[in-house]
Parts: structure tokens; C-alpha cells; sequence
């Protein structure tokens, strides 16, 4: 996957940032992710347990030559690794219906800790959280 080129990430923003992962020259990925602001009016203030940057991570994989090949996990991490490695948590919400997902999403690392019924499609989402600092440790 290519890195960020150009300005850095505006850590303050409200604006979700848009990700498009590519093999060589063909685009396979899109990832979307925004800030986390620790009030009340943002759904993840709640489930955030460390002081430092929370972000929100949101993965599709658009090309179904690459599904079910088990990439999403390590898209995931070196995705985080590379553009997020100074975030201290990061957030996920699949639809608690989604098994396969989440079980992606916690071979990654993330855990459940909550559930809600998201606005944009009212079916009950997990919400799910990776620690950055267990996505950093190395291989045992």
C-alpha cells in the first residue's frame, strides 16, 4: 500500500480522511478514518481509556480479486503502523452481524466494548478498540 504523500494529517480535523490502497498500479482498498474528540458529543469518548490521539478506522476492500485471500489483517496493521504509530487508540464499528469482520478485526487486536445503533444504518454496530500499543509490540 502506498504511504501519505505530501501535507501531514491534521489531527484536530472534523473532516474524515479518505485512504485508497493500491497493488502497483491498481487500487484495491478504501479506508476512511477521523478524529476522535474526548466530550460528550462524540459515541467513542465513552470507550476511550488513554490520554493521547483516538481515531476511527473504517476498511472496505472494493475489489473482489482480493477478498478472502486474509489481507485485511495485515492491511490493517501497517496501515496504522505507518500513518497512525503516534495515535495512542483506534476505534471500528461493524455490524454485530458482520462475524466475519469482527473476527478480522480481532485478529488485528481489537476487543469489544460496547454496541449502538448507527444513524447512517439503524442495525446494531459493535464498537470495537485496538490499543496502538499492542498493534506496536513485536511478534512473539
Amino acid at each position: 500500500m502506498n504511504k501519505s504523500k505530501g501535507k501531514s494529517l491534521d489531527r484536530q480535523t472534523e473532516i474524515i480522511q479518505h485512504w485508497i490502497g493500491y497493488d502497483g498500479d491498481k487500487p484495491f482498498v478504501y479506508l476512511l478514518t477521523s478524529n476522535v474528540f474526548k466530550n460528550a458529543a462524540d459515541a467513542y469518548a465513552k470507550y476511550s481509556e488513554l490520554d493521547g490521539l483516538a481515531i476511527t478506522l473504517d476498511i472496505f476492500i472494493g475489489d473482489t480479486e482480493y477478498l478472502g485471500k486474509g489481507l485485511a489483517s495485515t492491511i490493517i496493521k501497517e496501515f496504522l503502523l505507518s500513518q497512525f504509530s503516534g495515535v495512542s487508540e483506534v476505534f471500528i464499528d461493524p455490524e454485530k452481524d458482520n462475524v466475519r469482520a469482527a473476527h478480522v478485526y480481532q485478529k488485528v487486536g481489537f476487543r469489544i466494548v460496547g454496541e449502538f445503533i448507527a444513524p447512517w444504518h439503524p442495525v446494531p454496530h459493535h464498537i470495537m478498540k485496538l490499543g496502538m500499543k499492542n498493534l506496536r509490540k513485536p511478534p512473539q
